[in-house]
């Protein structure tokens, strides 16, 4: 929740009416702490559920084929930066999209729906 509400606060107005996405060093630092956070908890999570798995399963698997815990690991973890990579790409979207419908921008003259279409 703090994200969207960090890229909605941050975000610039531009000529056009359109919220830019925050590049500030201050804005990309914050969101840099929001990414580590997240990832974080879930390492902290994730030693949690090794020892489970392991034992229930005796072995790491990766599309049904064995593997070493390093490798299956770094798969794991793979993974997670591209699913929180496009959490965090979408609320940047969004982020400019509110801050623009908000009328913080003066887009009275544009809808949501133009709003989106032209941040996308």
């Amino acid at each position: 929740i703090s994200l969207p509400i960090l890229v909605y606060t941050t975000a610039e107005c531009s000529d056009s009416g359109l919220a830019d996405a925050p590049y500030e060093t201050y804005t990309m630092i914050g969101i840099a702490c929001v990414i580590f956070a997240v990832m974080g908890i879930e390492v902290a999570c994730l030693r949690f559920l090794v020892a489970p798995q392991y034992n229930s399963y005796g072995q790491f698997k990766l599309m049904g084929r064995r593997c070493g815990f390093h490798t299956w690991l770094a798969v794991a973890i793979l993974n997670s930066v591209i699913g929180h990579l496009d959490i965090f790409t979408t609320t940047f979207v969004f982020g400019r999209v509110a801050r623009s419908a908000s009328g913080a921008c003066r887009t009275d003259r544009l809808n949501i729906d133009d709003i989106w279409r032209l941040s996308v």
